[in-house]
């Protein structure tokens, strides 16, 4: 069994440096052309089960990997334990403010948005279940995420040698 992370295609708020976060966005033209253009470096891999987040900007990034591949007879898994942090008050606005307001301290909370562990707690539980329901019966597994969310994922597959998953990450796709 194989993991091949796919990270989400790029929005208008990415192409702007502002937080996305829980906003349900379509990919921006630019980040149509780039998911395209490497899609066929995923060639090479034949999944037998996708994920995505609920997202819009997963779903349309998976759209096309499958289209581009020839992978519409593959299984989809869409699931919104896999949705991107939600960043309340910051969302929409500048990465640059966000970052230098975090700076002066530890975030784990941000007003109106989801607690930092409440988030690691719902990526790890959707992981599980992905580990009991489908990780035995199938081969290769493509997941198109965000970024924080691959990141997420990679920290418990890596940190949790009891999964025996670490060793089965073979890809990473921006």
């Amino acid at each position: 069994m194989q993991f091949v992370f796919v990270k989400s295609g790029l929005t208008l708020l990415n192409e702007n440096h502002q937080i996305q976060g829980s906003y349900d966005l379509p990919l921006s033209e630019k980040g149509k052309e780039l998911v395209f253009q490497y899609s066929n470096r995923l060639e090479p891999y034949q999944p037998t089960f996708i994920v995505t987040s609920m997202q819009r900007r997963s779903r349309e990034t998976a759209e096309i990997l499958i289209n581009r591949n020839g992978w519409q007879e593959v299984e989809w898994f869409r699931d919104s334990r896999f949705n991107d942090r939600h960043f309340g008050f910051w969302e929409g606005k500048k990465v640059d403010d966000f970052l230098e307001f975090s700076k002066e301290s530890i975030i784990q909370h941000i007003p109106g948005g989801e607690y930092h562990l409440n988030f690691l707690e719902r990526i790890h539980k959707a992981m599980w279940s992905i580990q009991e329901k489908v990780i035995r019966e199938h081969s290769v597994i493509v997941m198109v995420l965000d970024e924080r969310v691959i990141k997420e994922i990679l920290n418990f597959l890596n940190n949790d040698s009891s999964n025996g998953l670490n060793d089965h990450i073979v890809e990473f796709f921006y």
